[in-house]
């Protein structure tokens, strides 16, 4: 969630600007991510009991530290920086390219909330790709989820009187650019 912001930065000369509304942004951990992570850290499970108990070979991988160790630890870090940069250069790219009704381009409160919604999106969908044991509270807490942020959008552009996420919800979710980056990064960045 913090990447895209840094290379946001790193494009604009470090201005201090942010992408991200702030109500939305401080309901990301509680609100848009907590519920999947938590179901799916209570209830998947690679192996089932009765192997577990069976082969306790299966736990060496944590003994010897060959899952936490500073080459995965920077590996993951990696991955993840070149993701941000990808999710941060398709929206951009695609809302730069967007006119609205007014004949003007889409600002960058847009393309924000855009890399917003799709980072929720991905991290959701990833924890669906990541795990072992699918249930029907893992897929509606991920469902719900990625609602309950077109829904915080919506509350917040109409609720809160100030601000620049005035007028946003609509007009992107009619865009084609809209759509087309959001089935992009999720596309190109779950595949990888």
């Amino acid at each position: 969630m913090s990447l895209p912001q840094f290379w946001y930065g790193v494009f604009n000369n470090y201005s201090s600007a942010t992408i991200y509304d702030p109500w939305v942004y401080q309901l990301y951990n509680v609100a848009f991510t907590s519920f999947p992570i938590m179901i799916y850290a209570i209830y998947d499970q690679q192996y089932s009991v009765r192997k577990s108990l069976k082969q306790p070979e299966l736990y060496q991988v944590g003994l010897k530290n060959e899952l936490f160790n500073f080459s995965s630890i920077a590996f993951w870090f990696a991955t993840t920086a070149f993701y941000a940069l990808i999710l941060m250069l398709i929206c951009f790219l695609a809302e730069q390219v967007t006119i609205n009704e007014e004949g003007m381009m889409i600002d960058f409160m847009t393309s924000g909330m855009t890399i917003f919604a799709c980072c929720v999106v991905i991290v959701n969908l990833k924890i669906l790709v990541l795990s072992y044991t699918y249930s029907l509270g893992l897929i509606i807490a991920m469902v719900g989820s990625i609602l309950m942020i077109y829904i915080v959008y919506a509350l917040v552009e109409a609720y809160v009187p100030f601000g620049e996420m005035r007028n946003i919800l609509y007009p992107q979710l009619s865009s084609w650019s809209y759509w087309g980056a959001l089935l992009s990064c999720v596309g190109l960045i779950l595949t990888f």
